[in-house]
């Protein structure tokens, strides 16, 4: 069975600001505490916006927010993640376009709170100092979603790079304990999901999450 990492879709385009509790309540790198979020969010509209994502992320906060209906479907089908409520308001952004706060869904966050130790024999995790001396880690040949830029067009696109075949994150089946969605203790900020959960988005046809293949489980 294959491991997702969960991430922000390449096209994006709500802008959210996190008030500062949120960002304080990020689990830390050491994985030593995971305090749940709270506080209110803004949320600035983007007139480009055709439409609101089922999904989508807010800023300097890795973890997705989304409507309240599909965050308790998504929780109650799969095991390792609860759904927090969120309160938000809506700001106006440059153009002064604002929409009516009435037509707005209640949304709840996507706290995945099952977190268990990667198989390091396995998994292709390198760790280094940066120039900073700050500790670093990635987990290498996993697929990729990056930016590339049209001189001609004068806009981004997406350059999607595969995983590499025998590199990423390997777990065990018997660490997972039925939970579909995950962290690993090494990086707590990285989000996985098995593929039972990716296929189930995909056929219901959610909008705001992508998934980048990352690894196996393993037995």
């Amino acid at each position: 069975m294959k491991i997702w990492e969960i991430d922000t879709p390449f096209d994006s385009e709500l802008w959210i600001e996190a008030g500062p509790e949120w960002r304080l309540h990020c689990p830390d790198g050491d994985g030593n505490t995971m305090p749940l979020p709270s506080g209110k969010l803004a949320i600035n509209w983007n007139r480009r916006l055709r439409k609101m994502d089922d999904f989508f992320w807010p800023v300097l906060m890795l973890t997705p927010i989304g409507r309240k209906s599909v965050v308790e479907e998504l929780v109650a089908k799969f095991e390792g993640a609860i759904g927090i409520n969120v309160p938000y308001t809506t700001i106006e952004n440059h153009a002064g376009d604002r929409p009516d706060d009435k037509t707005w869904p209640e949304l709840k966050a996507l706290w995945i709170t099952c977190c268990l130790d990667a198989d390091e024999d396995r998994s292709t995790i390198v760790r280094w100092v940066d120039d900073q001396g700050r500790d670093s880690i990635k987990i290498s040949g996993i697929e990729k979603s990056e930016d590339g830029w049209n001189e001609e067009e004068f806009e981004n696109f997406e350059i999607r790079k595969k995983r590499v075949p025998g590199h990423g994150l390997y777990v065990r089946n018997s660490d997972l304990s039925g939970c579909d969605f995950f962290r690993v203790n090494q990086n707590r900020f990285w989000l996985f999901c098995t593929d039972k959960v990716k296929q189930f988005v995909d056929a219901q046809g959610y909008a705001g999450l992508d998934f980048l293949e990352a690894g196996d489980v393993i037995e």
